[in-house]
């Protein structure tokens, strides 16, 4: 007797019972190997965490992740794609002439607004003819409602551009805050709670004067985009005004740079009285 390998033992060598039989295999590699995945699936959790993502943002980290790295590779294929376009040369299908339209022949000529009445009696005499009738030889009725002269709305003046004011006393009367008669300096270790918000010291504070939907995608990249700023790294943070809730806000550092000036230059949050 031939001796068998050991991969004949492993199960079916070709078709779809061996495509069934490698996928059930991987489903059930947890249960088959749990001392190598388990471990890999809890480092895989806590990886994000020591960078500086939240235990509930996991997914929302490597979903920012993934949008990065297939952003680059989409536009380098466009890149591509357009390079090569250019250079493609098409048939030129404008000098060709445009086909004549078929001759339409029309016997009887009778206007949108003509009685119906009117309409039947032409269309009555025409049977017999090969000629258009001439309209204007019946009689018109007077419009049941004589048009109204339209007189031209003047144009709307345009309205000048709204200037963000630019001293402390114009800020205090057009934001919502109460502005303190001392700046408040509040340093640490931050944790991005959004694009708006960070935390330092179990405090939470508004980024002054910058705002972005923190549920959109740009909302998404701009919370990304601070994560990386600060990750262990300590952020300063100038606290000169309160919001009629109690939240502190101010202008935020990381070394020499300018959280919020980096927002609005990054074109990931508005410049709304910075």
């Amino acid at each position: 007797m031939v001796k068998k390998s050991d991969k004949d033992a492993v199960g079916p060598s070709r078709g779809w019972l061996k495509a069934f039989n490698k996928t059930v295999m991987f489903v059930l590699l947890p249960l088959r190997k749990p001392a190598v995945v388990i471990p890999l699936l809890l480092a895989l959790y806590l990886i994000p965490t020591f960078i500086g993502a939240k235990p509930t943002e996991v997914h929302l980290w490597y979903w920012h992740k993934l949008q990065k790295i297939y952003g680059s590779i989409s536009s380098s294929v466009g890149n591509t794609a357009g390079k090569y376009l250019e250079n493609l040369s098409l048939p030129d299908f404008s000098s060709r002439p445009a086909p004549e339209p078929a001759p339409i022949e029309r016997v009887v000529t009778v206007p949108e607004n003509t009685p119906q009445e009117i309409r039947r009696q032409m269309f009555e005499k025409a049977k017999g003819e090969t000629k258009a009738i001439d309209i204007l030889q019946q009689p018109q009725p007077e419009p049941a409602v004589r048009p109204q002269t339209v007189t031209p709305t003047p144009a709307l003046k345009t309205t000048a551009p709204v200037v963000i004011p630019a001293t402390k006393a114009q800020r205090q009367k057009s934001l919502d805050l109460i502005y303190l008669p001392e700046t408040q300096e509040l340093t640490g270790i931050a944790h991005v709670v959004n694009a708006n918000e960070l935390e330092i010291k179990g405090t939470h504070l508004f980024l002054y004067g910058v705002y972005v939907n923190p549920r959109t995608a740009q909302g998404f990249n701009a919370a990304s985009f601070l994560k990386d700023l600060t990750a262990g790294r300590v952020v300063k943070c100038l606290i000169d005004a309160y919001t009629s809730q109690g939240v502190p806000t101010g202008i935020c550092y990381v070394g020499n740079r300018n959280l919020n000036k980096a927002l609005v230059e990054e074109g990931l949050s508005a410049d709304v009285a910075l």
